[in-house]
């Protein structure tokens, strides 16, 4: 029996930032399929683990490719699931990669509007909640330097580094609903800097991303671990 079903409200909140530029053009496919199963895969093991989701909201951050304004970076509004699951596939399968690169600012910065959104707010009730990062990326130090120095490329990612780490550890995003308890992040993305970084955050996680599209198709485990790792830790 389920008895904290009728104790609180379990909500959960995704915010999920996808890298559409060129060095993603082998694995976007992969990308968008797991994105679109993991809400179902992730409230099966909420079921499984007796802790029924009540509401889940899932949001894009799309950067390096540009959208009719011609912006960089692009998001989506939050999309209650299942009901409005038709217009989350729809904005899902209309990421298209572009022959551009991004560096791993760009990408840092995906993080940083990930972290101001507006996340649910449960104060007014009896709630539990759950507030995640995802990060699929291949940025790293190498295509930063192909715009920038070394040198400036890496004073740029270590300030961004800084500027997240206070942002989660303190509350610090400008979203007044954000709780550093709520929070995970899990990142997939090649395992170098800055990405190595990641884990020092408490209750983050860095899965090496292959962009062999063999290697990829051929590691199932990849998104059941961060699962694993996001569901755990209810109290």
């Amino acid at each position: 029996m389920t008895l904290q079903k009728y104790f609180f409200e379990i909500a959960i909140d995704v915010v999920i930032c996808v890298d559409a530029s060129a060095s993603m053009r082998n694995v976007i496919d992969k990308v968008k399929e797991e994105i679109l199963s993991f809400p179902q895969k992730y409230c099966d093991q909420m079921d499984y683990i007796e802790m029924p989701v009540d509401q889940f909201r899932v949001k894009l951050i799309v950067f390096g490719n540009s959208n009719e304004n011609s912006q960089l970076t692009y998001e989506s509004e939050f999309f209650v699931l299942p009901d409005q699951h038709d217009k989350f596939s729809s904005f899902v399968n209309s990421i298209e990669v572009v022959e551009r690169s991004v560096s791993a600012v760009d990408a840092l910065k995906a993080i940083e509007c990930a972290l101001k959104s507006d996340w649910a707010d449960l104060s007014e009730k009896a709630g539990k909640s759950r507030q995640i990062i995802m990060m699929f990326t291949n940025s790293n130090m190498e295509t930063s330097n192909k715009t920038v120095s070394t040198d400036k490329s890496s004073v740029d990612i270590a300030d961004q580094l800084e500027k997240l780490c206070f942002m989660v550890s303190h509350d610090g995003s400008e979203s007044s609903n954000f709780r550093y308890r709520r929070f995970r992040c899990a990142v997939f993305a090649p395992e170098i800097f800055p990405w190595t970084e990641i884990p020092s955050w408490e209750r983050s996680f860095l899965f090496p991303f292959q962009t062999d599209q063999d290697r990829l198709n051929n590691d199932c485990d990849w998104m059941e671990e961060a699962i694993l790792l996001m569901t755990k830790g209810w109290c």
